[in-house]
């Protein structure tokens, strides 16, 4: 672990050398994107300009001037996170530098549309919930980054739908009526306070 922590703060002290080449490797293969995505992540607060516009390009051309679009879903163990992961850092550019929300938008769409499309087509419930419920580095599950990107859409398909109410458990019983929950109303109807 502490050789982990050490590796970390000399990457991260190192980041006008590490950073332009992992950006740049999203350039030469899809593989071990999460990877990657993971270590970009952690450079987030430092990241200047010019480091964004190599991101954002590489991102684009990932997403929409190549056929590495299918890279990204066939060469990744969990294409759901790495969408979500790459959507991520997308949303987090798009609030610090506002620029590059333009050309942000054009793949966002692509992507979200193609996460959509996949999860319609795959109809085993039980690895689609294991890649949903898939943590990153940050501990975060691909359906947490999901849902902090309102990735609506993706959410109420079938089996993404499905996922969440598996895993959904509510600690305050949901099904009766709201009015039968209300202290006002039990007064009212009953004339007492409790039910």
């Amino acid at each position: 672990m502490k050789l982990m922590l050490l590796y970390q703060e000399i990457v991260l002290e190192n980041d006008t050398k590490v950073l332009p080449a992992l950006i740049d490797s999203l350039k030469t293969s899809a593989f071990q994107m999460d990877s990657k995505l993971a270590m970009i992540k952690s450079f987030l607060p430092k990241i200047k300009f010019q480091h964004i516009d190599m991101l954002v390009n590489n991102f684009q051309h990932l997403v929409v001037h190549s056929k590495e679009m299918d890279g990204i879903f066939v060469c990744n163990i969990n294409p759901f996170l790495v969408a979500a992961t790459i959507l991520f850092i997308c949303d987090h550019i798009k609030q610090g530098f506002p620029l590059a929300k333009l050309r942000i938008q054009q793949f966002e769409e692509i992507l979200v549309g193609s996460m959509i499309v996949l999860l319609n087509n795959v109809y085993d419930h039980e690895k689609i919930r294991l890649l949903l419920l898939q943590q990153d580095s940050d501990k975060f599950t691909t359906l947490a980054i999901m849902a902090h990107l309102r990735l609506y859409n993706a959410m109420q398909t079938r089996v993404a739908d499905r996922v969440i109410q598996d895993t959904w458990i509510s600690r305050v019983d949901v099904s009766g009526s709201f009015f039968e929950n209300s202290t006002a109303y039990h007064y009212l109807t009953f004339g007492k306070l409790s039910g």
